[in-house]
């Protein structure tokens, strides 16, 4: 209680302060008032500039006295200050001054609190934190379960039909047989046999007996072993033809005086690599053995080694080349041996650079014949993906020897006079190509190219009449070029079509013309299968533009070429499959019937049809 009261003193003391300064504060101002007032009516005037301004001094310091001795009385009692400002008081109450202006007093520039205040973002430091993690292991104790493999259902394989056997006759006493076997699946070899027989009495009439026979025997087999192919096989051949370009009958010829008979026997023998790596040197090895003669007493011997190595350098680089030992002997009749060796060596190199495949190597050759020759050819291929697989430019510089044997001429022509013959080695000396090919469509593929060819000794027939008219080989320097086009189409399994045609022109050098070889030369074939049960097959050419000569007779030393007939025939085959080991066929050859001539003064068989059946075993 004693407290409360003593607080209740000192807010009444305090109070009363507070009206006491106001009061002074009032008195103060109602003189200055006055002062001012008196002072105009009597007109008085500052006496002089200083003494105004010494007043205005003197009247700031009054104010500040009384501003001073106001804030000492509205201190509260506890102010240690209490002391000077009484003195001050005191000090300016002695002072006397002249009022000769009215009190202006000044207020200071109050500060406006915003009605929206800004907050400031204040700025974050982040500190650095160096921190490191010891990398530890954590043991697991998981253990994987094996899984155990699905077993699949034991299938046994279907069996093969290995072995196939084929019959047919047809007009003209044409008989057909063919016979294929071959052993059971393996993964270490294989091996079979294949015969075939066709024959036919001819019955073309106007012209001498022309009845021919062909006849094969070839027994073949593979040994696989872990990086190697070993091959080989045995072959014999009989062909019988009759030469027949005469108008008969003819007391002196006949089928007995005028049969050309041809036997051969050969035997080959390779050595191939099958790395799966093919960084390995990969190899491959061939030799043959041949020999053949007729019933004129010629006959001809020849054996041949060629290989080929080639070892990649990387994933876009190799190095490679083939050699060749060619040897061939020729006795003619009573005449000795003429012996016909071709020796060559054939290095390369790829590589790949960008788009381009390149090979670059040259072809080096040596012929012995009669008199020895050397030559270099170049061997260079080109070849640029414009878009991938699709589309390919390909381009080529290469150059061969080629040689020309008693087997290889009486193949392409069997009436060739053989003991007039003359067999040489071609010598192409440039063989420059260029062409593009690619995929049209995921049906339709092409290829399209150019060619030029500068070849010295090219093989030609003309007819001569030596005891029974037949065909003399001769040779000529000649340039030919080319423009091949060809076209496949496949729409499935069941139908297949392809289109292959070529433009040849030929500058001959002492020859008047490239006889026999044709300026037009085009083929389509096809295949369709209907519903597995039938299979159709054609093929439809045609051969233009081909020359022959004629005999000079005591008139016309120099006849003019002889332009043959046109080909354009048809060949059509029908199988009906009634089961999958039991076919039965049909064969229908020169639909148009035509008797066109492939050698002058030799017709072929006009319409003819072959049946007959195959059965597989």
């Amino acid at each position: 209680m004693k407290n409360m009261n003593k607080s209740m003193n000192s807010r009444t003391i305090l109070n009363i302060r507070y009206m006491v300064a106001m009061m002074v504060m009032v008195i103060i101002s109602i003189n200055a008032s006055s002062a001012q007032t008196n002072k105009k009516k009597t007109g008085a005037k500052p006496k002089t500039e200083k003494a105004s301004i010494d007043k205005k001094d003197s009247t700031a310091k009054v104010n500040d006295a009384i501003s001073k001795d106001t804030l000492a009385k509205l201190t509260p009692v506890n102010n240690p200050k209490k002391g000077n400002d009484k003195n001050e008081k005191k000090s300016a109450k002695d002072e006397e001054v002249e009022l000769i202006r009215p009190y202006q007093p000044n207020l200071s520039e109050g500060y406006k609190i915003s009605n929206s205040p800004q907050i400031e973002q204040a700025k974050m430091e982040i500190p650095k934190m160096d921190f490191s993690i010891n990398a530890k292991a954590m043991p697991t104790w998981y253990d994987v379960l094996p899984i155990t493999a699905t077993k699949m259902k034991e299938e046994k394989p279907e069996p093969l039909s290995n072995n196939i056997i084929k019959l047919g006759y047809g007009n003209y006493n044409n008989v057909f047989g063919e016979l294929y076997l071959n052993n059971d699946r393996s993964k270490e070899y294989s091996y079979g046999a294949h015969i075939k027989h066709f024959s036919s009495d001819g019955q073309l009439s106007g012209v001498g007996f022309n009845g021919f026979s062909d006849n094969q025997i070839s027994i073949y087999g593979k040994r696989y072993l872990d990086n190697e192919t070993i091959s080989g096989g045995l072959d014999y051949n009989r062909n019988v033809v009759h030469y027949y370009g005469y108008a008969a009958p003819d007391s002196l010829l006949n089928k007995d005086n005028t049969k050309h008979v041809f036997n051969s026997f050969g035997v080959n023998v390779g050595f191939q690599s099958n790395f799966v790596d093919k960084m390995k040197l990969q190899h491959d090895a061939t030799l043959n053995f041949y020999t053949i003669g007729d019933n004129f007493n010629d006959s001809e011997t020849g054996i041949s080694l060629m290989g080929m190595i080639k070892q990649k350098l990387g994933n876009e680089q190799s190095v490679g080349g083939t050699a060749l030992l060619d040897y061939s002997g020729l006795k003619q009749d009573t005449f000795t041996n003429k012996a016909n060796t071709i020796f060559g060596i054939a290095p390369q190199y790829s590589f790949k650079q960008g788009d381009f495949d390149i090979a670059l190597g040259v072809n080096a050759e040596m012929e012995s014949y009669v008199k020895s020759k050397a030559h270099l050819y170049p061997n260079i291929d080109i070849n640029y993906n414009v878009t991938s697989a699709s589309l390919v430019v390909y381009a080529a510089f290469k150059g061969e020897t080629i040689k020309n044997t008693f087997r290889t001429i009486t193949a392409e022509n069997p009436f060739t006079s053989t003991p007039l013959a003359s067999f040489g080695n071609t010598n192409i000396k440039k063989d420059i190509f260029a062409g593009v090919k690619g995929i049209l469509s995921n049906k339709m593929s092409f290829n399209i190219r150019g060619d030029y060819k500068d070849i010295e000794g090219i093989p030609m027939f003309i007819r001569i009449d030596n005891y029974f008219p037949s065909f003399l080989l001769v040779y000529d320097t000649v340039q030919a070029i080319n423009a091949h086009l060809e076209l496949s189409y496949q729409q499935s399994e069941s139908l297949r079509i392809i289109l292959n045609g070529d433009y040849n022109h030929y500058k001959t050098t002492s020859q008047i013309k490239a006889w026999y070889k044709p300026g037009i030369d085009i083929k389509l074939s096809g295949i369709y299968n209907i519903d597995n049960n039938f299979t159709i097959r054609a093929d439809i050419f045609a051969l233009a533009d081909r020359y022959a000569n004629q005999l000079p007779t005591y008139n016309n030393m120099h006849p003019d070429p002889i332009k043959l007939q046109t080909i354009a025939d048809a060949n059509i085959g029908l199988t009906y499959h009634y089961t999958k080991m039991l076919s039965f066929f049909i064969n229908l050859n020169n639909v148009t019937n035509s008797q066109f001539q492939n050698w002058n003064t030799y017709p072929v068989q006009r319409f003819n049809a072959l049946g007959g059946f195959s059965y597989a075993f």
